[in-house]
């Protein structure tokens, strides 16, 4: 009774996007249904319909929820990173921006499979700066501290992004597994060649060693003609 009248009170809505979450985890995307979700949390499926009106819209909830939690955590790393590397603090928050970006991945792939595996039903209404808009202010901040050409900027979000994410992705999918579970070194490995690829004003700002990882995927494998 006292978690119903909890639900009442407004806080069924996120209590069905964490059923959903762990219904994700358990079954995939294509596994589970709104039903379950409020059976999940423990209420009638009438009661979960007056917060979501289907499956989809529950979902475009869940992918809302991610944006808004990566943001935080990429905005909190960021910051950090700017208090603690005050000589270069542009270049502190690209590199900690990544790492939280590839960091929620690996440790929220429910959450990410949403975020990028469906579209919006509708724009998110929220006052809080998005990853991507996060993205952009760190890269005109390296135009500012110089270690980015200022005509390299333009287009410069299409390929960090497109690196970040593919490792994300790499990570979860089990393509490649870090010997010793060591995201953040793999990752800085990564950012003397993303400043690279991006043409980089700046020699040899940040050096980083490949740590040792597996590459788990057909894509690495031999194959033999058939005969």
């Amino acid at each position: 009774m006292e978690k119903r009248n909890q639900y009442h009170h407004g806080n069924l809505e996120q209590a069905l996007i964490e059923a959903a979450v762990s219904l994700i985890a358990q079954h995939g995307v294509a596994g589970f249904s709104l039903r379950e979700a409020a059976a999940h949390v423990g209420v009638s499926p009438s009661a979960a319909y007056r917060h979501f009106s289907s499956k989809e819209d529950l979902l475009n909830a869940v992918a809302l929820d991610g944006f808004q939690r990566l943001a935080l955590q990429m905005e909190h790393a960021m910051a950090e990173a700017r208090t603690l590397n005050p000589e270069c603090p542009a270049l502190a928050a690209f590199q900690a921006l990544g790492l939280a970006y590839v960091t929620f991945a690996v440790n929220n792939p429910p959450h990410f499979q949403v975020m990028f595996g469906i579209p919006f039903q509708e724009k998110p209404e929220t006052d809080r700066t998005s990853p991507y808009q996060l993205l952009q202010t760190a890269l005109d901040d390296l135009v500012g501290e110089k270690v980015l050409a200022v005509e390299n900027r333009s287009g410069a979000e299409l390929y960090a992004w497109s690196v970040v994410h593919g490792l994300a992705g790499l990570l979860i999918g089990g393509a490649i597994r870090t010997i010793d579970g060591d995201i953040t070194g793999i990752f800085n490995s990564l950012v003397p060649r993303i400043l690279a690829g991006l043409g980089s004003a700046g020699k040899n700002i940040l050096r980083g060693s490949v740590p040792p990882f597996i590459v788990d995927t057909p894509l690495a494998m031999k194959f033999t003609t058939p005969s």
